[in-house]
């Protein structure tokens, strides 16, 4: 007999989240029983089916802990009898077909929390993993707000638009459980719960971090060098000297898109040369071009002064010695003689170059010029930024 037994029963492994499969479980579990098939046992997720020719008729509801001895006790009541149970999902058996119907305003009230729960735990993650990358943004300097979508910040994007996704899935099943989609699968695939597909997922997103990290993406604004015609600042249109240009690739990044980095230099009298490097910062948000400024400054010393006569936001002018120091703007500068020859060669500390730093609306420039120049009214560089149209 336990052999017969044996033969007319069938052993299955359901699929997980039952929570979401009980309209799907119960057609499944009706449709075995006209079949000639009733549930013998439940064990969380393994069930056995026994072939006994069947006429049961089954529901399934999903519960919650609190209040589910008092709904069981209304549904025996009726004449339906718990037979089976596992993941807060019960099954209800009615095996002489003269049971009432149970109205079940639980399953959909649990989906639709446990649903809301698990969404919002997603979006928790995705929350946290864009906190994070704007601390990791934000808290930095201007040049790092001018740097493009690289290292930590690819990183924490990939995984809140993971988590995102997850989310979104989670509310999508919610909706497909509440309908009552009967379509779904109750039988547990090859690919649900198994540990080495699990154990490979963990690894290929911990690749894939590492990844990201070391190799990011394509920069999302990228900048071609800009042509010597668009430059503003250059030693021909500053000074009126034909000199050598050169532009170089720049990456933008979300915060400031638009970059330029150009250097403009001739060789002159001596051997000294004139040399012109410019660097250009086209921000997205005002605050943002106030961190670049702050960043390009430095130990600069601000001129409320120039910046109101000649137009702009913000100026900060700094001079360097030849030793690389800080000198104080008030230096006097001997003319190109050769007594600027001998007090280059006796004190290292005399100024060489000016590097001047202003803030227009959105923009910041940064110019580097040698040989020093006083920034006064009627200099070259004076009136080159005061009539910046080409900007």
């Amino acid at each position: 007999m336990a052999l017969l037994q044996l033969v007319h029963s069938e052993l299955v492994t359901l699929a997980p989240d039952l929570w979401l499969r009980t309209r799907a479980l119960e057609a499944w579990l009706n449709d075995k029983a006209r079949q000639g098939w009733s549930l013998a046992a439940m064990d969380d997720a393994d069930v056995m089916l026994k072939e006994d020719g069947g006429g049961r008729r089954y529901r399934v509801v999903a519960h919650a802990e609190a209040g589910l001895a008092a709904f069981l006790e209304r549904c025996e009541t009726e004449g339906w009898r718990l037979t089976g149970s596992g993941e807060d999902v019960y099954i209800l058996e009615d095996a002489a077909g003269t049971a009432k119907e149970i109205k079940d305003g639980t399953t959909e009230a649990y989906v639709r929390r446990r649903c809301r729960r698990k969404a919002l735990a997603w979006a928790g993650l995705a929350a946290a993993c864009l906190l994070l990358y704007a601390i990791v943004r934000l808290c930095g300097d201007g040049f790092h707000l001018m740097r493009g979508e690289g290292a930590g910040g690819l990183v924490c994007i990939v995984y809140s638009a993971i988590a995102l996704a997850a989310a979104a899935i989670c509310l999508r099943r919610g909706v497909r459980a509440i309908e009552g989609d009967v379509r779904q699968n109750v039988l547990r695939r090859w690919w649900q719960k198994n540990l080495v597909l699990r154990a490979a997922g963990i690894c290929l997103t911990l690749v894939l971090g590492v990844v990201l990290a070391v190799y990011p993406f394509p920069p999302a604004y990228p900048n071609a060098p800009l042509p010597e015609a668009e430059a503003p600042y250059t030693i021909e249109n500053v000074y009126g000297l034909e000199g050598e240009y050169s532009a170089y690739e720049t990456d933008g990044s979300f915060f400031v898109p638009v970059q330029a980095n150009y250097a403009s230099s001739r060789e002159t009298f001596l051997g000294r040369s004139r040399f012109l490097s410019v660097e250009m910062a086209g921000c997205r948000w005002e605050w943002v071009a106030r961190r670049v400024f702050d960043a390009y400054t430095g130990d600069g010393e601000a001129r409320p002064d120039l910046a109101e006569a000649l137009g702009v936001d913000a100026l900060s002018l700094s001079v360097f010695s030849a030793g690389g120091s800080l000198l104080p703007l008030d230096v006097t500068i001997p003319g190109e003689t050769a007594e600027w020859l001998l007090a280059l060669a006796e004190n290292t500390s005399y100024p060489y170059a000016l590097r001047l730093c202003y803030r227009d609306g959105l923009n910041v420039v940064h110019i580097w010029a040698e040989p020093y120049e006083d920034l006064a009214p009627g200099g070259a560089l004076y009136e080159a930024v005061r009539t910046r149209s080409a900007i």
